[in-house]
């Protein structure tokens, strides 16, 4: 699993994930399936109003960024809170068990 982070407050690193870091982990994606988990961190600073980034709050609720690559999966979290942690970890340990099982299945049938 690869994670990319950006703050959720600065536009300019939400563009840097995107434009400069995906592209880097994009090919070994494609090659061999790496699910890639794109996180907004500090979602405590955010307002209720729209960010130059696409992700907008409403009700604590925070939304996948409009111009997001849809291979790519988002999580939004506040590490200082705690808010959405666990469920990103809920998200890599379910990918990461889809792999295992994969692999084991794959060792089974041979």
């Amino acid at each position: 699993v690869v994670l990319l982070v950006y703050d959720v407050n600065n536009p300019a690193s939400y563009e840097k994930a995107i434009t400069h870091y995906l592209p880097l982990v994009r090919g070994k994606q494609q090659q061999d399936g790496v699910p890639i988990i794109v996180i907004g961190n500090k979602q405590e600073k955010q307002d209720d109003n729209n960010n130059d980034n696409g992700a907008a709050g409403v009700g604590g609720v925070f939304m996948r960024p409009c111009n997001l690559p849809p291979e790519c999966m988002f999580a939004a979290v506040s590490c200082r809170t705690g808010l959405g942690v666990y469920d990103l970890c809920e998200m890599i340990t379910g990918l990461c068990a889809r792999e295992v099982v994969g692999m084991e299945e794959l060792n089974l049938q041979l």
